[in-house]
């Protein structure tokens, strides 16, 4: 079913998102332009359905599938789409204020060019890490450590070791209860880690955390599954 369809009539704020919500707590921030485009010629959202009586084989490695539903994507411009916008094992869709807007701590300075690499950064942000992380108590999900709280990583960590520990993460923290998957091989990882680098001296380390408005909060229960 076409995401676009599922949200027909609905009155969905200009400033909003929509956050695809899955059961271990993992929470993709869909733009409201991605998720309800309908042109092919762009990429299309569509919401795959797990039936009861054909049941989806289980996601590598994992005893469970990735029902009972997926984010999927087609189109022409569908290598637009970055790995954590595929959420699966999703248990509902909501709309959502822009997570700037729910969680001041992550907005940047509103001066900044359009062109500023802290803007693409902050974006990068939102797609990437937001889904699993907090960042000064700002943000949603609840998979994976705080970023900022209680001290930067870009502070005790050198530029190479933080690259490496990003790219592959279950390496060099191998204990970690809920380890990140490293980046796939579509990703650019080198473009990408740059983006991150220079947006992370505007969080400054050890802020207070910052309460998440009621409006902003979801119910998170159950257990990760790794990223396709």
């Amino acid at each position: 079913m076409p995401v676009a369809s599922l949200l027909e009539g609905m009155t969905l704020p200009p400033n909003s998102v929509i956050e695809a919500i899955a059961l271990d707590g993992f929470i993709a921030q869909l733009p409201l332009d991605l998720a309800l485009n309908a042109d092919e010629s762009k990429a299309v959202a569509w919401l795959a359905i797990e039936m009861a009586n054909q049941p989806w084989p289980h996601v590598p490695e994992k005893d469970a599938s990735a029902g009972p539903f997926y984010i999927v994507w087609t189109g022409a411009e569908v290598g637009s789409i970055r790995s954590e916008q595929w959420p699966f094992q999703m248990a509902k869709l909501v709309s959502q204020p822009s997570p700037a807007a729910c969680w001041p701590a992550l907005a940047v300075d509103p001066g900044l060019p359009p062109t500023d690499p802290i803007r693409a950064g902050q974006a990068l942000f939102v797609v990437q890490c937001l889904t699993c992380h907090k960042l000064n108590g700002a943000g949603a999900a609840d998979v994976g450590p705080d970023l900022n709280l209680p001290q930067n990583p870009t502070e005790y960590l050198t530029p190479q070791g933080l690259d490496d520990l990003i790219r592959n993460p279950k390496l060099y923290a191998p204990r970690l209860l809920r380890p990140c998957r490293p980046f796939r091989p579509i990703i650019s990882a080198t473009a990408r880690l740059a983006s991150l680098s220079p947006i992370s001296s505007t969080w400054p380390a050890g802020s207070s955390p910052v309460a998440a408005s009621t409006s902003c909060r979801v119910q998170r229960r159950g257990r990760r599954l790794a990223r396709p």
